[in-house]
């Protein structure tokens, strides 16, 4: 079952790595950042309730969360790398 959350982890990866070769490392930190947030929220607000499957989903919940916000950046750092392309062809 914990399988199913493997695309969201190949996401997180692609995008990250995309991120940093455009030249924009440092904003991949805050995906790093998410993750730890959300495996906080995870930990802090559902083991109580919810046990040892709250910490078997803490990860897949870090990668979704730091999917949230990598993708958006990603494509935001694409777009800025290709108008930058287009300036110096100019």
């Amino acid at each position: 079952m914990y399988g199913n959350f493997f695309w969201s982890l190949g996401i997180l990866t692609v995008t990250r790595m995309v991120t940093q070769g455009l030249g924009y490392s440092g904003r991949t930190i805050f995906s790093g950042a998410a993750e730890m947030v959300a495996r906080a929220v995870v930990s802090l607000g559902f083991v109580g309730t919810f046990g040892y499957t709250a910490i078997c989903f803490a990860d897949q919940a870090a990668w979704i969360a730091a999917c949230c916000y990598s993708v958006p950046t990603c494509l935001w750092c694409v777009k800025k790398s290709i108008a930058k392309l287009k300036q110096t062809k100019q």
